[in-house]
C-alpha cells in the first residue's frame, strides 16, 4: 500500500484527544498563535489539540485565521487543518458526515460540521463530504470516526467522496460576539452586522473613548493605534491583522500572574466565547495625562 501524502503541516482539533477536563481560554494552548508561528516559519509536522467544550465561534475563528495566514503567507508550502466538533444527530446517527474543503495559499480543512466554515464560505474552492454509510472508511456505526477522517487530509486519500454545493455551507449568524481569548487574556471580537462596523467607527475616533458591554459587564475602553496609546491598566481597542482586539496594558512590575488578573478577559468577567458585545459612542474626554 502506498504512503499517504499529507500537507507540510497538520493541525488537528478535536473533542477526543483528551490532556484537559474542559477548553479553557487561559489554560489551554493558543492554537492561533501556534498556526501564526508554524505557517510564517514554514515549520512541518502535527501539532494535536484538545478543544472539549469549545464552542462553534471558537472554531470558526480559527478557521477564519488560518485562511488569512495560509492567503499571506503564500510561500509557506501546504497546511491541513482537522475539525471534530460534531455531535451526534437524530438525523445521522454517526452524527454530521465529515466534510473535505479546499482554499487558495495551499490549506485544506477537513471536519465536521460545515458551521466551522460558515465564514469562509467565500473562499472554497471545492467542497466534498464523505457518506456515513457504505464509505469504504469505517462501519456505519462506527464510535471512533475521528480516528479515520484525519485521512481526508491526504493528496491520495483513495475515498469516493461527494461533490455538493457551496450554498450547503450555512450562513454565518448575524451579530456581534466574542470570538477568540488568547493565553494572554486578549479578547479578539466578531462581527457580522448590518449596522456599521466596529471595525469603522473606531477607526473615526482615534483618542476617546467608547464603552464595550460583553455579556453584562461593560468597560470604557480607549480607541487605540496600539498598546502605547495608554497607561498600565487600561483598555484599549484597536485593529490588528484585521481584527478587532481589547487589550490590557501591563505595568513593567506586574508578574505573570499579575498581568493575567489585570487581562482584558479577567476585566470583563472571563466571558465565554460566543458572548454577545455592544457597543456606545459617547465620547468621553481624557483625564490630563491618560495618554501613554
Amino acid at each position: 500500500m502506498a504512503s499517504l501524502s499529507y500537507p507540510d503541516r497538520l493541525f488537528s482539533l478535536s473533542d477526543c484527544h483528551g490532556g484537559q477536563e474542559l477548553h479553557s481560554p487561559l489554560k489551554s494552548p493558543d492554537v492561533v498563535a501556534r498556526l501564526s508561528e508554524a505557517v510564517r516559519s514554514q515549520f512541518p509536522g502535527i501539532q494535536h489539540f484538545d478543544t472539549f467544550g469549545a464552542p462553534q465561534e471558537y472554531y470558526q475563528f480559527v478557521v477564519q485565521e488560518a485562511v488569512r495566514l495560509c492567503r499571506d503567507n503564500p510561500g509557506a508550502g501546504t497546511t491541513g487543518l482537522f475539525i471534530n466538533s460534531a455531535a451526534r444527530t437524530k438525523e445521522n446517527n454517526n452524527g454530521q458526515p465529515f466534510f473535505r474543503a479546499e482554499f487558495g495559499g495551499g490549506l485544506r480543512i477537513a471536519g465536521t460540521p460545515l458551521d466551522v466554515i460558515a465564514g469562509v464560505r467565500a473562499h472554497v474552492q471545492k467542497l466534498e463530504i464523505l457518506p456515513n454509510k457504505n464509505n469504504g472508511l469505517y462501519s456505519d456505526h462506527e464510535q471512533h470516526r475521528s480516528s479515520f477522517t484525519p485521512r481526508l487530509l491526504a493528496d491520495n486519500h483513495g475515498l469516493a467522496l461527494e461533490n455538493i454545493d457551496l450554498s450547503q455551507i450555512p450562513e454565518l449568524s448575524d451579530g456581534r460576539t466574542l470570538g477568540y481569548v488568547d493565553r494572554f487574556g486578549n479578547l479578539v471580537l466578531s462581527e457580522n452586522s448590518v449596522d456599521a462596523s466596529i471595525l469603522q467607527r473606531i477607526n473615526g475616533l482615534p483618542g476617546q473613548r467608547v464603552q464595550i458591554k460583553i455579556g453584562e459587564i461593560s468597560q470604557s475602553v480607549i480607541i487605540g493605534k496600539s498598546l502605547g496609546d495608554a497607561k498600565p491598566g487600561s483598555l484599549v481597542i484597536y485593529e490588528n491583522d484585521g481584527s478587532i482586539e481589547i487589550l490590557s496594558k501591563w505595568d513593567e512590575s506586574w508578574t505573570p500572574q499579575q498581568r493575567l488578573e489585570n487581562s482584558a478577559y479577567k476585566q470583563f468577567g472571563e466571558p465565554a466565547i460566543g458572548t454577545s458585545f455592544s457597543f456606545d459612542e459617547r465620547r468621553i474626554a481624557f483625564p490630563r495625562g491618560e495618554l501613554g
